[in-house]
């Protein structure tokens, strides 16, 4: 199973949230300009409702820098000074460099694999955060022993969602027949890299970016990654867990 991090395993907007305000009042200011609704919309935040959608700030770093460089270019800044403005936000205010009391896990995702895991499932993380960001999370969420693999943005082989390649490259890591994975992202690039991948099923989460509308052409849209479980694992998995935690602990007992 691959998870996207942001809006499916933690909260999109604990972190997001502020480094997005501080982004558009420092390039507003550089600017001059009334533009901060404009800028806003372009990362995909609605500052009135304080709700994310899936916007600029969902892709990869380098996409993101250009992305803001261009609407410096487009608003009249030369471009050599719009870049380095851009730049010299983003070593400032490191868009990856959330501190932990920035992550609030959605669900519970350690539970969640170790669930999957007494299955014997394989478990990735593929996100357009970096792997510092990403082991950030995987440290203060106790991850890791239960994911098998992370494709973060600054890993060579990672492609901008949607891409196949990503999902291809964590099967062959894995072992894993894409025919046999399911992806899961709260985002339709997640979707749509599960589906051009070929995954068994690609699965919209209601808990980030994306609303039904928006993750309607999913194989299944479920309020959080709890509800996956009742997607792919057999029936009466919950109690069969506890059978084998019961069965864990008794052959430990016997051999103390």
């Amino acid at each position: 199973m691959i998870f996207d991090k942001d809006g499916t395993l933690i909260c999109f907007g604990a972190g997001w949230t502020e480094w997005t305000k501080n982004a558009v009042d420092a390039l507003t200011r550089k600017l001059q300009k009334p533009v901060s609704g404009e800028l806003y919309s372009l990362l995909g935040y609605n500052k009135e409702e304080d709700r994310w959608r899936e916007g600029l700030l969902c892709d990869l770093n380098q996409n993101i820098i250009d992305g803001l460089t261009d609407f410096l270019i487009k608003h009249g800044m030369p471009k050599e000074k719009a870049s380095k403005t851009v730049m010299d936000h983003y070593t400032a205010n490191d868009k990856t460099g959330l501190g932990i009391d920035k992550i609030h896990p959605l669900d519970n995702p350690r539970s969640i694999m170790e669930k999957l895991k007494t299955y014997g499932v394989k478990i990735a993380v593929c996100t357009a955060d970096n792997t510092a960001g990403c082991e950030i999370m995987m440290d203060e969420l106790k991850l890791n022993g239960l994911v098998d693999f992370t494709l973060c943005c600054d890993k060579e082989e990672m492609r901008p969602k949607p891409s196949p390649e990503n999902i291809h490259l964590i099967c062959e890591r894995l072992g894993v027949d894409p025919k046999k994975a399911v992806m899961v992202g709260d985002s339709l690039r997640d979707v749509q890299m599960g589906q051009r991948a070929g995954v068994m099923a690609s699965v919209g989460v209601l808990s980030g970016v994306g609303c039904a509308e928006h993750l309607k052409s999913a194989d299944y849209v479920v309020p959080s990654i709890k509800h996956v479980l009742d997607l792919v694992l057999p029936q009466g998995y919950e109690e069969a867990s506890i059978n084998r935690l019961n069965m864990q602990v008794s052959v430990a007992a016997t051999n103390h």
